[in-house]
């Protein structure tokens, strides 16, 4: 029985920031689990490179996920942190770029401007 392949996508976190790594990934790697069940992927990493499988439109948004997360990681984040941004990102309408891969098939999130969480004012 051959198991099919799953499209994957390869995201590198930079400059690497082992505080902020840890504050990403959480607790036992919770954070990532968080992010795996809402959007139905899987993601394995190594310091500061992802992969993550499953759909490829639901992969990108969990490396969007990734990288928004990163770049407000200075602190720990919470539960609601991660669902607060897994929700915003699944309400904003579906424009998912393929992926800037700068020719070697790595997404690197240093060459993309940062996405910080809470960056519109409330009312």
């Amino acid at each position: 029985m051959t198991v099919p392949k799953t499209p994957k996508v390869a995201v590198t976190l930079s400059p690497l920031d082992n505080r902020a790594l840890a504050n990403l990934t959480g607790p036992l790697d919770a954070n990532l689990r968080q992010i795996e069940a809402a959007l139905d992927v899987t993601i394995t990493h190594r310091g500061g490179s992802f992969a993550i499988a499953g759909d490829p439109a639901q992969a990108a948004r969990a490396g969007q996920a990734l990288e928004r997360f990163y770049a407000a990681a200075e602190k720990p984040l919470s539960v609601d942190d991660i669902q607060l941004g897994l929700v915003e990102i699944a309400t904003r309408p579906s424009s998912v770029a393929p992926a800037d891969d700068g020719g070697d098939g790595q997404r690197d999130a240093s060459r993309e401007p940062s996405r910080l969480l809470g960056g519109g004012s409330a009312g």
